[in-house]
C-alpha cells in the first residue's frame, strides 16, 4: 500500500509542469513577433521560410477557432496554450528520459525542475511563441534514444526496437514542418542509428529501410509546402536558407558570440545545477561520457550501466552544431535559437548529479547527510530562478548587478514607452501589461489623421490592433525596417522622403529618438525638423515631429494631448 501511494505521488508531480506554466502565462499582446505570429495563425500560414513555424500556426488555428473577432485579449488567452502545454510535456518526458536509462528518480526530478524553471525554457513556455513544440519534440526524441539504450531494451524483440527507431526519425521530419533549424534533429537521428549498439535479431538493412520510410512521412508536410513555395518562386531557398537574416549570422566574431552565449546559459542556470551543467558539458562536448544517462566514464561500476555510443553521438549531433550557429548569431532572441542546446545541456548536467547521486549511495559514513545537502541544492536550483528573474528589471532601472548593467541601455531606451526588460527576462510577470498598455494609449491619444513612425518595436501590435478591432484606421502607420528586414518597410532616407511630402497640417510623431528613430531624426534635422516630446497619460512619452513652418520658441516643451 505504501509502494503505492507512493508511486501515485511521483506520477501526481508531472502536473507541476503545466499548473506552473499556466499560472505565470503571459495573457496580454506582447513582442511584434506575437502579433505576427497571431496573425499566421488566424491564417494558418503555411510556408518553408525560416521565420515560419507550421506546426505551430495550425496548433494555434485550432485554439482560435471561434475565438471572438474583434477581440486582442480573447486571442492572448488562447494562443499562450501553443507554449503553455507543448512546454510542459517536453519537462516531463525530459524526466522520463533521464529514467529511461536507470536514472535515479530525485536526481532526475531535481534536474527536470531546474529546466523548468530556467529561464529561456520558461520564458517560452508562458509566452506565446513557436519554441515550445520544438522542445517536445526533441526530448521526446531523447527519451525514445535513451530508452532504446537502455539494458532491458536489448530484450524486447527486434520489431519492438525497430518501432522504435521509426519512431526517431519520424519525429526529426516532422519537427522540420515546425522550424527548419530542427535539421539538426535528422543529422542527429542518421548518426545514432550509424553508430548505435545492435542487440540480437537486428537487421540494418531492414532498420535503414524502416528508418527511412518513416522520416519521409514525418517530413512530407513540409517537403509538399516546399515544393509549393518552389512553384511559386524558385528563389525560395533564400527564406528557407534565414533570409535577411543572414545578414545576422556567422559574423565571425567568435569571443562576443560566446559572451552572448554564455549569458544565455547563464540565464538559464543561474543556481548550483549551473556547476553540473559545466562539468557535464565539457565532457559531453569531447565525448568522455560512457552512457546515456552522461554519466562520467568510471563514476558507476560496469554492471550498472551498458555503455552506448550511440546516444553519446545523439547528444553531440545536436549540441555541436547548435554551439557553433549561436556564437555566431548576433540576435536579441538568442536564448530561443539556443533551446537544444539547453535542454542537451540540462541533459548533461542531470547525468552529472545522477552520478553524484549514485557514489553517496555507494559511500557510507554521512551518506544521509550529503543526500539532504544535494537536494536542498537542487531544490535551491528549482526554486530561485524566479527570484532572480523577477528582479532584474528593477536592477536594470538601477544599473546594479551583472544582470542589471547588462539590461540598463534597454530599460534607459525603453523607460517612457513599456517595460521591455521585464518582457524579455521575468518570465513571472513578464512586462505586468505595459506593452498592451502603451499600444493602446497611443491609438487612443494620438490626434486624428497623424502619421506615426515605428522602428518595429510596436509597429506590428499596432497594425494588429487597427486590423482585428478597428481602431484608430485614421492613423497612418511608417515601420522604419532594419536591414536584415529591408522588404518589411522603409529606410530612414525612403521615410525622409515620405514625411517631407506629408500635407500640410500633418502631425507627425515618433515611438522614440534612439535607435532607427533616432537616425531618421537625425537626417531630418538638415531639413529643419525638430522633435519634441509628447507626453500622454500615465506618464508614457514619445516624440512629435515638427516641420520647419510648425517651430516655434517654446516648440520644445513638453505637450499633452487634448
Amino acid at each position: 500500500m505504501r509502494r503505492s501511494c507512493t508511486t501515485w505521488l511521483w506520477r501526481a508531480l508531472a502536473i507541476v509542469p503545466l499548473g506552473f506554466y499556466a499560472l505565470t502565462a503571459h495573457r496580454s499582446m506582447g513582442l511584434p513577433d506575437w502579433a505576427v505570429m497571431v496573425e499566421a495563425m488566424r491564417a494558418a500560414t503555411m510556408s518553408a521560410a525560416a521565420w515560419n513555424h507550421n506546426l505551430a500556426n495550425l496548433c494555434g488555428h485550432v485554439l482560435l477557432f471561434g475565438c471572438p473577432d474583434g477581440s486582442v485579449a480573447a486571442e492572448a488567452v488562447r494562443v499562450v496554450w501553443v507554449s503553455v502545454v507543448p512546454q510542459a510535456l517536453a519537462v516531463i518526458v525530459f524526466y522520463l528520459a533521464l529514467r529511461a536509462r536507470g536514472g535515479t528518480r530525485m536526481p532526475a526530478l531535481g534536474s527536470a525542475g531546474a529546466m523548468m524553471t530556467g529561464h529561456a525554457v520558461w520564458w517560452h513556455g508562458t509566452v506565446a511563441e513557436n519554441y515550445a513544440l520544438s522542445g517536445l519534440l526533441l526530448c521526446a526524441s531523447l527519451w525514445l534514444v535513451a530508452r532504446d539504450a537502455a539494458p532491458r531494451a536489448r530484450a524486447t524483440d527486434a520489431a519492438a526496437r525497430g518501432r522504435t527507431i521509426a519512431a526517431v526519425f519520424f519525429l526529426a521530419g516532422l519537427s522540420l514542418f515546425n522550424h527548419v533549424q530542427n535539421g539538426v534533429l535528422t543529422l542527429a537521428a542518421i548518426l545514432w542509428l550509424a553508430s548505435r549498439k545492435r542487440a540480437d535479431g537486428d537487421r540494418p538493412r531492414a532498420l535503414w529501410d524502416r528508418a527511412t520510410l518513416a522520416w519521409s512521412l514525418g517530413a512530407l508536410p513540409f517537403l509538399l509546402v516546399l515544393a509549393r513555395d518552389l512553384g511559386r518562386d524558385p528563389a525560395v531557398w533564400r527564406a528557407v536558407s534565414g533570409g535577411g537574416f543572414r545578414m545576422l549570422m556567422f559574423d565571425g566574431d567568435a569571443a562576443a558570440g560566446l559572451t552572448r552565449l554564455g549569458h544565455v546559459v547563464l540565464m538559464q542556470f543561474p543556481t548550483p545545477f549551473m556547476l553540473a551543467v559545466v562539468i557535464g558539458a565539457i565532457l559531453g562536448l569531447t565525448g568522455r561520457y560512457s552512457s546515456c544517462v552522461v554519466v562520467p566514464s568510471g563514476a558507476i561500476p560496469p554492471e550498472r550501466e551498458l555503455p552506448d555510443r550511440g546516444v553519446r553521438i545523439w547528444t553531440l549531433a545536436v549540441a555541436w552544431p547548435t554551439l557553433l550557429f549561436c556564437v555566431g548569431y548576433r540576435t536579441w532572441d538568442l536564448f530561443a535559437f539556443a533551446l537544444p542546446l539547453l535542454w542537451v545541456a540540462g541533459w548533461w548536467g542531470g547525468g552529472v548529479v545522477d552520478a553524484l547521486w549514485r557514489k553517496l549511495d555507494a559511500a557510507t559514513g554521512a551518506r544521509a547527510l550529503f543526500r539532504v545537502a544535494l537536494v536542498v541544492l537542487l531544490t535551491w536550483s528549482a526554486a530561485v530562478p524566479p527570484m532572480i528573474y523577477s528582479g532584474i528589471p528593477v536592477a536594470a532601472r538601477e544599473n546594479r548587478g551583472w544582470f542589471g548593467r547588462r539590461y540598463h541601455a534597454i530599460a534607459r531606451q525603453y523607460a517612457w514607452r513599456y517595460d521591455l526588460v521585464g518582457m524579455l527576462t521575468d518570465p513571472w510577470r513578464h512586462d505586468r501589461g505595459s506593452m498592451d498598455a502603451f499600444t493602446r494609449t497611443l491609438l487612443r491619444e494620438l490626434p486624428a489623421d497623424a502619421w506615426l513612425v515605428d522602428d518595429f518595436s510596436t509597429y506590428y501590435q499596432l497594425r494588429h490592433l487597427q486590423r482585428v478591432e478597428g481602431l484608430r484606421s485614421d492613423l497612418q502607420l511608417i515601420a522604419l525596417a532594419p536591414p536584415f528586414l529591408a522588404e518589411h518597410g522603409l529606410t530612414v532616407g525612403q521615410a525622409c522622403a515620405r514625411l517631407r511630402r506629408a500635407p500640410h497640417g500633418t502631425r507627425l510623431f515618433m515611438v522614440s529618438d534612439a535607435g532607427l528613430c533616432g537616425e531618421l531624426a537625425a537626417v531630418l534635422s538638415a531639413h529643419g525638423f525638430a522633435p519634441r516630446p509628447f507626453v500622454m497619460s500615465g506618464g508614457l512619452r514619445i516624440r512629435e515631429l515638427l516641420a520647419p513652418g510648425q517651430i516655434t520658441h517654446d516648440s520644445t516643451a513638453m505637450v499633452r494631448p487634448p
